[in-house]
């Protein structure tokens, strides 16, 4: 898939809507290779950029994490108290949803209130790679 190719697809769902220019905006930082993480921050300086309300970034999300034009996956930050970063995949999280418990990828110690401390970020898929590949 490339970058035109990409768009269509966006614009075949939503033409020229705020949604869609979202999509198109976050696709457009895909292909130039200048997003590797997207945090909830920078989704909503784009949103504002191109009129996106929360609706619109939710949409936005929903169709880039999801099977039509899966171009990000979800991951899971956490930043502890020494101000280190750690990402978690979405299967830690259901597993520490399941037990009740997160733990310290290095330390091994639990997360105390883990579900307020851990925030979704969006990385490239392996087909938004292969646009940035192109």
């Amino acid at each position: 898939m490339n970058k035109e190719e990409a768009i269509q697809r966006v614009q075949a769902v939503w033409d020229r809507s705020p949604a869609a220019l979202l999509c198109v905006a976050i696709v457009d930082q895909l292909a130039a290779g200048v997003l590797h993480r997207l945090t909830f921050g920078q989704l909503y300086r784009l949103a504002s950029k191109n009129e996106a309300s929360q609706d619109d970034i939710a949409r936005a999300l929903q169709y880039l994490t999801g099977h039509d034009l899966h171009l990000l996956d979800t991951e899971f930050e956490f930043i502890d108290e020494n101000d280190e970063t750690f990402y978690f995949a979405l299967h830690d999280l259901r597993v520490a949803e399941r037990e009740g418990a997160l733990y310290h990828p290095e330390s091994g110690e639990l997360i105390d209130n883990y579900e307020e401390r851990v925030f979704p970020t969006f990385v490239p898929s392996s087909l938004a790679k292969e646009i940035l590949a192109e």
